[in-house]
C-alpha cells in the first residue's frame, strides 16, 4: 500500500452544510449605500449581510443550550430548584 492511498483511507467525509437562500428588497438608497460601502472596505455585499445577521441574531435570541429540557420521563437528578420545597420545610443539600 503506497502512502496515497493510505492517505485517502484516513480522509473522511465532511459534513454538508446546508444554506438557504433569503429574498428581500431594499430601496435604491441603501442598495446605493451598501454598494459604496463594500467599495470602501474591499469585500461583498453576502459577507456584510451574513455578518450583520450573525451578529444579530447572537445578541438578541437565546441559545437552545441554556435551557435543560428533559423529556416528561426523565429522572432530574442535578436540578437544584426542584429541591428547594416552596413551603415553609426547606431541605439540605450537600454540594
Amino acid at each position: 500500500m503506497t502512502a496515497l492511498q493510505s492517505r485517502k483511507i484516513k480522509l473522511k467525509k465532511k459534513k454538508k452544510v446546508k444554506f438557504y437562500r433569503l429574498h428581500f428588497k431594499l430601496s435604491e438608497n441603501r442598495k446605493n449605500q451598501l454598494d459604496w460601502y463594500c467599495k470602501t472596505n474591499n469585500t461583498t455585499k453576502n459577507k456584510v449581510l451574513r455578518g450583520l445577521i450573525n451578529d444579530f441574531l447572537d445578541e438578541n435570541c437565546k441559545k437552545d443550550t441554556d435551557k435543560n429540557v428533559s423529556s416528561k420521563n426523565q429522572l432530574q437528578l442535578f436540578d437544584v430548584d426542584s429541591f428547594y420545597d416552596k413551603g415553609s420545610a426547606q431541605l439540605t443539600m450537600d454540594m
